[in-house]
């Protein structure tokens, strides 16, 4: 049972953490098991932190297992581990409610006059795309007033079948950003391979304006824009911004 409860604990939190890893509140390229899985069926109605329930629960079954070891021990053996306990008992302690919160970083951009480089009301593409895995730039975009509009969000809505669905339906933009971000594929391979796929989907989403805030794999990702939209975009209060777009041009 203590092997049991203790390998699933383990394979139960690294799922948890998602497709890749964090460290320090940055997302880093380095894949975890969760980046082999979200694609398969249903996957997508998953929140993998939220599977760090389970975790708490096979550890907590190893508490329990323990602290009953120790009822049947004596001496200083006794005293060490219910000293052991009391120190695995401590995260569940309850805390003052406004302890470990801090501020949320906004970049510039989305908090001055720079933002009224993007038209009111039209369309702009924001990088990280808003989803279920990164949604703080819906908080860019309400900071800003809601100043334009975005493709993409955390939110319940119908898919193309009419069955409810986490976030906007599957699109190849979409894909190729995951892809810049996680590494698996270089920006002159995207290019080649879905120019004409993702310059027809901005278009049809009626874009105007591309906004990269800070993201990992930043370079890459400025690097595929910049060859997509043939320039070098402006960088304006942390953001890179290519304004005025084009995207009736063939692609090189």
């Amino acid at each position: 049972m203590v092997r049991s409860a203790a390998l699933l604990a383990l394979c139960i939190a690294v799922l948890s953490m998602g497709a890749n890893l964090w460290v320090g509140g940055h997302r880093t390229t380095i894949p975890l098991r969760w980046s082999a899985l979200q694609e398969l069926p249903a996957a997508e109605s998953v929140i993998p932190s939220r599977l760090a329930v389970y975790t708490a629960l096979f550890m907590g079954l190893l508490v329990a297992v323990f602290a009953d070891q120790v009822r049947g021990w004596s001496g200083w053996r006794r005293v060490l581990g219910g000293v052991v306990v009391l120190i695995a008992l401590a995260p569940i302690v309850p805390r003052f409610a406004g302890s470990g919160m801090g501020p949320v970083d906004v970049p510039r951009f989305f908090t001055s006059d720079d933002v009224q480089r993007v038209p009111a009301d039209s369309v702009a593409l924001v990088v990280p795309f808003p989803d279920r895995f990164a949604s703080f730039p819906m908080l860019w975009h309400a900071t800003a007033g809601i100043h334009f509009k975005m493709p993409g969000g955390y939110f319940l809505g119908p898919s193309a079948d009419g069955r409810a669905q986490y976030g906007p339906p599957p699109s190849t933009t979409r894909r190729v950003l995951q892809g810049l971000t996680s590494g698996h594929a270089t920006p002159e391979q995207l290019q080649q391979r879905y120019c004409t796929t993702v310059k027809g989907e901005l278009q049809s989403w009626g874009v105007r304006t591309v906004l990269v805030g800070p993201t990992i794999r930043r370079a890459a990702v400025a690097e595929f824009f910049s060859g997509l939209l043939g320039r070098p975009p402006e960088n304006v209060g942390e953001v890179l911004v290519w304004k005025d777009i084009e995207l009736g041009s063939p692609c090189p």
